[in-house]
């Protein structure tokens, strides 16, 4: 999402204990299935336990590589650019 991933983690926190706080465990096991959907869309899958964190840090190494591929073939530098051809 674009996200530093200071704020990332802290927006995943302040989730965690809203969800809590305002839902019960109800809301909480919504918004896990939410997010798990979500990570699944990227191929990973969870293990016993939830998702592993090397198995994340390789994909998105293998995002952001795939990213820079992009970029470096096409001029294009993310959202935050403008698309060659209209600036």
């Amino acid at each position: 999402m674009g996200w530093a991933s200071g704020s990332a983690i802290l927006a995943s926190l302040c989730i965690a204990f809203l969800c809590w706080f305002c839902f019960g465990a109800v809301g909480y096991a919504i918004i896990q299935s939410i997010a798990t959907k979500e990570m699944k869309k990227y191929g990973l899958n969870p293990k016993y336990g939830g998702f592993k964190k090397p198995a994340i840090k390789a994909k998105v190494d293998e995002l952001r590589a795939a990213e820079a591929t992009y970029a470096g073939t096409t001029g294009f530098a993310g959202p935050s650019s403008t698309p060659p051809g209209l600036a």
